[in-house]
């Protein structure tokens, strides 16, 4: 039995794996001009931001686009333009990143957490419906992953109770839910566009939607607050601009989208053959829907339970790039605090209960995944090779055991 790298031994994958965000050519040419013609800013006689926001809408079956500096201020934008009331309350799934909360909490909304289920680890659709009280107005799905949630089910419900809908689709480009794309059933939906993402620009957000007036306000919003005038105050806004250069950047990219899509497809086949029969699991995805694979998880046996950071780290030795899954949103202490802090300020006396107590499925399964990545430039020899350094540890795993 070969001995792990993290104790001495020699590691899976030499040279380790090394994911690269690959950039055309004719967009390297491009930025030279951008930076030689000195228009960096879009407000500034730039024109590659707009384009960028066309062709990202088109991708990804919207109408409009609005590019910012990132998928945080995306979502901030879209709960600040969807004129929720104050106090009210959003429900979101505990597998989520934590954007997805903390934007509703600077817009004065009070984050419900969801549970999720045990098949597909998306949004729990008994316990949306248990969650649902007077003061909700909406249902944020978080497609985590890439995995997407169960959207004709959410519309329904959202439906049943008069309820907005909107989509985080931050890590799903690509994802489709019923055969139909993620991030086109509820009335918007925020994009991120930073560092591993399937489309990025290194740092950067996109909101999307059909409903021209909703863009407008999110595009003067992300601009001071301005209209189209340079002098045209509206109202109390941000700046969350996108540079001319990663606007060239996100449309050379999304070019090179259906080439990354079935990139990962391709490596998440390799992964689930490999891994079927052994004794981790991954989420099942429904008939009809795609996975996105921004990354690939993978649920550890129940004997890992308390040593998911060993098993990144000694996975990480072998040469393979893995991530802990980002915690259940309920074991995050400051969102129950900040949770009860909006709730006392609008007279709520009943907070919701947003701590991993209230979302037990999410906080067990996310205790215990690791993450595999299938992004930007790794070979299908590098996916064998993550494979095989996920396996060579979990025969170790008693090592691991703390």
């Amino acid at each position: 039995m070969p001995e792990l790298a993290i104790n001495g031994g020699s590691p899976a994958i030499v040279p380790p794996a090394l994911s690269r965000v690959e950039y055309s050519k004719a967009a390297r040419v491009l930025v030279e001009e951008c930076i030689e013609a000195g228009a960096l800013n879009q407000f500034y006689g730039g024109r590659h931001v707009r384009a960028f926001e066309q062709d990202f809408a088109r991708a990804f079956g919207r109408s409009l686009a609005v590019a910012v500096n990132s998928g945080t201020s995306a979502l901030h934008l879209l709960y600040a333009a969807s004129h929720l009331a104050a106090g009210s309350e959003v429900l979101v799934p505990a597998n989520a990143y934590v954007s997805a909360v903390s934007a509703l909490l600077q817009c004065g909304l009070i984050p419900v957490l969801v549970d999720i289920d045990q098949v597909g680890w998306s949004m729990d659709l008994e316990d949306t419906r248990r969650k649902i009280s007077n003061r909700t107005t909406a249902i944020m799905a978080v497609h985590m992953y890439g995995q997407p949630c169960d959207m004709e089910a959410l519309q329904h419900i959202a439906r049943e109770h008069s309820l907005a809908i909107f989509e985080d689709c931050g890590q799903a480009h690509g994802a489709r839910s019923s055969d139909r794309l993620v991030g086109t059933f509820g009335s918007s939906a925020a994009y991120s566009v930073c560092c591993r993402k399937a489309v990025t620009v290194g740092e950067g957000g996109v909101v999307v939607s059909d409903d021209d007036v909703f863009i407008d306000l999110v595009r003067a919003l992300a601009h001071k607050g301005k209209g189209q005038g340079f002098f045209d105050y509206r109202q109390l806004g941000f700046s969350y601009g996108m540079t001319e250069v990663q606007g060239l950047l996100g449309s050379d990219q999304v070019r090179s989208f259906g080439e990354e899509m079935a990139k990962r497809q391709r490596h998440a086949i390799i992964l689930h053959s490999g891994l079927r029969g052994s004794e981790v699991q991954v989420p099942a995805v429904r008939l009809g829907d795609t996975h996105a694979y921004f990354k690939f998880p993978v649920l550890l046996p129940a004997e890992l339970g308390q040593s998911q950071q060993q098993v990144v780290d000694a996975v990480r030795a072998e040469g393979a790039i893995v991530d802990p899954a980002h915690p259940c949103l309920g074991s995050i202490d400051w969102i129950a605090a900040e949770t009860q802090s909006l709730c006392a300020r609008y007279g709520i006396s009943s907070p919701p209960d947003n701590t991993s107590h209230s979302t037990p499925v999410a906080a067990d399964i996310l205790s215990r995944t690791v993450c595999l990545e299938v992004g930007h430039s790794l070979t299908d020899e590098a996916i064998e090779g993550s494979l095989e350094a996920l396996k060579k540890v979990l025969v170790h795993h008693e090592e691991l055991v703390s």
